[in-house]
């Protein structure tokens, strides 16, 4: 598989390589959203560094930030942070982050994992009750 999730505490942490496309992330999405913590989760890291390939148009790089709109209902904060150097993989990055305009979440791009997890993990308030997201 071209992609690879560690499930933490508060998030997940996905590493992708190779040749990736529209598919693959969306079955990522797919198992995130889907995951009985989705809405204690308040971070994700995807990490692109690795990508050869990403099969992915502007168009569904936004509709992907579209779809994590509507997931901001459930989950009303979130960081993710987007790692990523390949001159095609920040472009789309860089379309999916402009796009996303969900209260209480926040996207980055890094080019460093390191730097991208240390985000995520370190710099988020306190997780928000479920109570307090209805």
């Amino acid at each position: 598989m071209p992609f690879e999730m560690t499930w933490e505490e508060k998030g997940v942490l996905c590493r992708f390589h190779g040749q990736t496309s529209y598919e693959e992330l969306f079955k990522v999405c797919t198992e995130l959203w889907n995951h009985p913590d989705w809405g204690y989760f308040t971070y994700q890291v995807a990490d692109f560094l690795d990508v050869s390939v990403l099969d992915l148009d502007e168009t569904q790089a936004k509709l992907f930030a579209h779809f994590d709109k509507a997931s901001a209902l459930t989950c009303p904060v979130m960081r993710i942070a987007l790692v990523a150097v390949n001159p095609d993989v920040l472009a789309l990055a860089e379309a999916y982050v402009y796009t996303l305009t969900a209260p209480g979440w926040d996207a980055r791009i890094f080019d460093d994992r390191d730097d991208a997890i240390n985000w995520a993990r370190n710099e988020h308030g306190p997780p928000v009750s479920r109570e307090a997201a209805s």
